[in-house]
């Protein structure tokens, strides 16, 4: 198939299965912790959902005497949203800022919640390799811990959908435990976030920079989600142009100061020491009743240093279901 993307580990081509465009995503052995922790997350989260991407296979396949790790994911023509924006969308609504926000939350809050006495697990029809069946049981929560516009897709129907899962954190809540990759131990989880994915240091919670994250308190994780939620819903809003708003070109958070490669210690330093947050045009804020002044409100206090002073996002999703295109 057509390769879409390569990275250090991986490449992501476009594939075939039974008659529908796929995602392929295959990587090499190396990420074979995260890939498993991917699936363990979709058998017993219930992570089907319109607002998180539909995993349709898994399997541990020989290469070349090597074993290759092959994730098939759903396929959106639209790709993902940092590609969608630079380069698809031309011009957006008010509407529709509020829309890709809105699902956005949506898939969020899906993974935050937890659900007792639910049905959950992978979906009869897919193939696994040696996996686990279909079972009631509890979804426990999952913060995703690595949102950024590089790992949201986007749909025909211009909403978003969540991928790249390798990242989250789980809770359960009959322990009160905290998991990355079946570990309790999460310092591969902070060294992975903060110097393993450099390329998206810009979307990192403050609270993670500086080291002062409570990573005993799930709740915190929450938070570091709605943080980056806030500057993934900036660089959607940069895209609107109506009668009142000015359309800006596409940019990561914090470019013009750091760059498009930040370090940690730059990052620290602009978003920690000096509080600096993102620009948001006047013409956003002065809407106040309309769409982007919602949006301008959200992204202010989404963003803020202290993380429980933040909205959680069911709170977002409420304020910008006001505004969705009828």
């Amino acid at each position: 198939g057509r390769t879409i993307s390569t990275g250090m580990y991986s490449e992501t081509i476009l594939g075939n299965w039974k008659d529908r465009p796929v995602v392929v995503k295959i990587s090499k052995l190396v990420e074979e912790a995260r890939f498993n922790w991917e699936l363990d997350l979709y058998q017993t989260c219930m992570l089907y959902h319109d607002n998180i991407v539909e995993l349709i296979a898994a399997d541990m396949v020989p290469d070349d005497g090597q074993i290759m790790l092959w994730r098939v994911t759903a396929y959106h023509d639209f790709g993902s949203l940092s590609d969608f924006l630079q380069h698809r969308c031309g011009v957006i609504d008010p509407k529709v800022v509020c829309k890709l926000g809105h699902s956005l939350a949506c898939g969020l809050a899906h993974l935050h919640t937890p659900i007792t006495g639910a049905a959950h697990g992978i979906k009869p029809s897919l193939s696994f390799s040696s996996r686990g069946a279909v079972g009631m049981g509890n979804k426990s929560s999952v913060a995703m811990s690595s949102l950024n516009c590089s790992n949201v897709l986007v749909k025909d129907n211009l909403t978003c959908c969540l991928s790249d899962l390798g990242s989250s954190i789980l809770h359960y809540q009959e322990n009160d435990e905290i998991h990355y990759c079946d570990q309790t131990d999460l310092s591969h989880w902070l060294k992975t976030v903060t110097t393993v994915r450099q390329d998206s240091l810009q979307f990192v919670a403050p609270e993670i920079l500086n080291g002062t994250l409570n990573m005993n308190r799930f709740e915190t994780f929450r938070q570091v989600d709605v943080y980056s939620l806030a500057l993934v819903l900036w660089q959607i809003a940069r895209c609107c142009k109506s009668d009142d708003v000015e359309r800006h070109a596409y940019e990561l958070p914090f470019q013009h100061r750091v760059g498009a490669n930040a370090s940690l210690t730059e990052m620290r330093e602009v978003v920690c020491k000096e509080g600096y947050r993102p620009h948001i045009p006047f013409d956003w804020a002065t809407e106040q009743t309309g769409a982007m002044g919602v949006v301008s409100e959200v992204v202010n206090t989404c963003w803020r240093h202290i993380p429980d002073s933040r909205l959680s996002v069911r709170n977002i999703q409420k304020k910008l279901a006001k505004h969705l295109p009828t």
